[in-house]
């Protein structure tokens, strides 16, 4: 599975307190709605965790690391996730970093996926609805669109890094007023050390 992400973490890589903020967020909802919305998103994360997991290939632009969903706490909390997930073996995250500038892809998500049957599809995601598309010639230009962008993507050890500096901005920022400096759960040293093996 490809996905690119320009706004937020993907859905198979939230926490639940971050998905409950971006649902809350559709105020045409329900608590009931969001509760069930936010149940069916984690119940969809089980596919990480089966016995032979699907690789997943994550491309966010850098600005993703500074949005403020919910709460810092919120935010850190999720940023601290998505380092940890990072370091699966079935799970490579790259940034296109603010650098960058303009890009295709500013425009939106999208991923690129296997279907049942063997047949490769592509789901774009708007502010309303998502749109699954196979017709085999838009699904190609999505893969190469995704292409593109890990072109401009910086390396996965580099990501890490910038990923462990945002964790430890949050943290601060969610410390109470007067409390000394938190060390970043995740430091560029252990993230390092207990990376897993690439080849």
């Amino acid at each position: 599975m490809h996905t690119w992400q320009p706004a937020l973490i993907p859905g198979l890589l939230q926490t639940s307190e971050y998905a409950r903020a971006i649902l809350a967020s559709w105020r045409l909802d329900t608590d009931g709605d969001i509760e069930a919305k936010l149940a069916a998103r984690i119940d969809r994360q089980a596919i990480l965790d089966r016995g032979e997991p699907p690789d997943l290939c994550a491309l966010l632009d850098e600005s993703v690391l500074h949005r403020c969903i919910g709460s810092a706490e919120i935010t850190a909390g999720q940023l601290e996730h998505l380092a940890q997930m990072a370091r699966r073996p079935n799970v490579t995250i790259q940034l296109v970093p603010e650098e960058a500038a303009a890009y295709a892809g500013l425009s939106g998500a999208f991923w690129v996926a296997m279907a049942a049957g063997g047949q490769r599809a592509a789901h774009l995601e708007t502010g309303v609805q998502g749109m699954t598309i196979i017709e085999p010639a838009l699904v190609r230009d999505a893969a190469r669109l995704f292409e593109m962008l890990r072109s401009d993507a910086l390396p996965w050890t580099r990501s890490l890094e910038l990923i462990a500096e945002a964790i430890s901005r949050w943290t601060q920022l969610a410390a109470p007023v007067g409390a000394g400096q938190v060390t970043p759960v995740l430091t560029v040293a252990s993230a390092s050390k207990s990376a897993r093996t690439r080849t």
